[in-house]
């Protein structure tokens, strides 16, 4: 089995432009290997080649967050896996072909308009690969998911996950996932990238949890969209004060939510009642402001506005133009020309 860097991507996953991905690249012909990797990878198993008309030629490409193991699968060709039950949610998308994904007496066909989330429950197989076939797979850590969902809820769970297997990847919340997930593998191909921090890393896997679990029915859906009261003004004020105090220290609304005492439902609902904006889209604007600032008292020769933009959480420097314009009527680059020439007289 070798092991290099991966770099056969999709343009929909990671833009043309994106170097190499990090991480670990196995490959393998021989399905004794072939199952080595992923029972290593993934959980104990078993890889029998099926189609023998073509070749095995197993591709996998392994990362790993917080929290999160991001893989990339591809097989060449027909083949059957069998697995035990897991021991993580797992979010399977198939990026080109398809596969049928069965467990519990139930079975999905993946393929580019259905993907799978599997719940750590009943033994697994996953069988007709078509030999163009490319799997991508987020594995969801089971205490992190669960923490995730009770503090979302704001009351321990009862039982553990059970998704509706079948998801939907036409469906536009799910798409706002598979978007996460695509800006999440983009930077792990950035040696500079968001994941290079450890805590960012942790607040991106959060933020692919926070999607799944909003998007995707499962048995807490009913109970994760009730009503909630708004919370209360105190609630709020310290809420907004940990984001107007430190925006930086904020990965996703979580964090907002524990430091204000309150669930998110709650606070949402009381962003919107008493802010009219939602808490992330208080804290971008924040962001923005604090970029704004530290643009119009940099120096050009010194830093550039896209390093501006990167400090404030800015990692798309394109769609933060476009909203910078909108907002403050010129560019990031254009207010920190106009700062450099200001201080010349």
């Amino acid at each position: 089995m070798s092991s290099t860097e991966y770099n056969d991507v999709e343009p929909w996953v990671v833009p043309h432009e994106v170097a190499t991905p990090a991480g670990v690249f196995l490959r393998s012909t021989d399905p004794h290997e072939a199952t080595e990797a992923i029972s290593r990878c993934y959980e104990p198993g078993r890889v029998e080649v099926v189609d023998r008309s073509k070749p095995l030629d197993m591709r996998l490409w392994v990362n790993e967050l917080p929290g999160l193991k991001l893989n990339y699968l591809s097989y060449g060709t027909d083949v059957r896996v069998t697995v035990p039950a897991g021991v993580r949610y797992v979010l399977c998308v198939p990026l080109m072909g398809r596969v049928t994904v069965g467990s519990g007496g139930r079975s999905v066909e993946a393929s580019a308009r259905t993907g799978v989330v599997i719940s750590p429950s009943d033994p697994l197989y996953f069988e007709n690969w078509s030999h163009d076939c490319r799997v991508l797979t987020a594995r969801l850590d089971v205490d992190v998911l669960e923490s995730l969902l009770a503090t979302m809820l704001d009351e321990p769970l009862t039982g553990p996950i059970r998704f509706e297997p079948s998801l939907d990847l036409n469906d536009p919340p799910v798409r706002s996932v598979l978007r996460t997930v695509s800006l999440l593998r983009s930077e792990l191909s950035r040696p500079d990238g968001i994941t290079a921090d450890p805590m960012m890393g942790a607040g991106m896997a959060r933020l692919v949890m926070t999607g799944l679990l909003l998007a995707q029915p499962h048995n807490y859906s009913a109970k994760l969209h009730e009503p909630r009261p708004a919370v209360a003004p105190g609630n709020l004020r310290r809420a907004i004060e940990l984001i107007d105090g430190d925006p930086m220290s904020v990965f996703g609304v979580a964090d907002v939510a524990r430091a204000a005492a309150i669930g998110i439902r709650a606070l949402e609902e009381g962003f919107r009642k008493y802010v009219g904006t939602s808490p992330m889209a208080y804290l971008r604007k924040v962001r923005m402001a604090r970029a704004h600032e530290e643009l119009c008292r940099s120096d050009s020769a010194v830093t550039t506005a896209a390093a501006v933009a990167r400090r404030w959480g800015f990692h798309h420097y394109g769609r933060f133009g476009v909203a910078y314009r909108q907002r403050y009527g010129c560019s990031p680059s254009e207010t920190l020309r106009r700062t450099a020439r200001e201080s010349a007289y």
